[in-house]
């Protein structure tokens, strides 16, 4: 199907709910949840969510991939990669390019991760350090780890990051950091929260808009 002028994949599944429910993924495949029993034509129910999936669209179109095969976001700043074949995967930072050595692309692929995870873990560890104090709250450890979210903490304080939040620009960052920093004094998305993260962050709803115009 098209919208918006782009081909949309459709993925439609029966299950045992009540309501119906669509996500739009970043490759552009739609995916319907509907309720087994549900008689609302299929056709009906698209074009009544057109305008919002227009809407999904046009974002997902405007979001920048942080890594791609040609260069990659370093704290926003796009740097050129150059590969090279070399017995021992390793990569090397550059004034003006990021060089990746490796046999083949799977180990060359899993240095620039590794050196991705290293650039985010002293990056959040310093800026936890110093947020924290700040902010007068108590953390527990802090991991980088592959996962869906920038960012997320538990309930003990333990705080963990996407390792790829190096590649935005810092102002983004720190506005992470202290979203899960914030968390620690309150522990949901209430308003007490809101109000306590936009006193460290003023400009908080801009840099979250920005924040949801990049992906991993």
């Amino acid at each position: 199907m098209n919208i918006a002028g782009q081909e949309v994949k459709l993925h439609v599944e029966r299950k045992k709910v009540r309501n119906v429910y669509l996500r739009l993924g970043l490759d552009y495949t739609l995916r319907v949840t509907m309720p087994q029993s549900s008689r609302v034509p299929l056709e009906d129910i698209l074009e009544d969510k057109r305008p919002w999936l227009e809407r999904k669209i046009q974002e997902i179109s405007r979001m920048r991939r942080v890594v791609t095969q040609d260069a990659v976001l370093l704290l926003g700043r796009p740097v050129p990669i150059r590969t090279f074949a070399a017995r021992e995967p390793r990569v090397r930072l550059c004034k003006s390019n990021i060089d990746v050595y490796g046999s083949n692309d799977t180990e060359r692929d899993r240095a620039l991760a590794g050196f991705l995870t290293a650039q985010t873990a002293r990056l959040v560890e310093k800026m936890v350090s110093q947020l924290s104090h700040a902010i007068r709250v108590e953390h527990g450890g802090i991991s980088v780890k592959e996962m869906k979210r920038w960012g997320y903490c538990t309930r003990k304080g333990e705080l963990y990051f996407n390792p790829k939040l190096a590649c935005l620009p810092r102002e983004v960052v720190e506005c992470v950091v202290l979203h899960e920093l914030t968390h620690l004094k309150h522990f949901n998305h209430s308003k007490e929260f809101r109000d306590e993260l936009s006193k460290h962050v003023p400009n908080r709803r801009e840099l979250e808009n920005r924040l949801k115009s990049y992906y991993a």
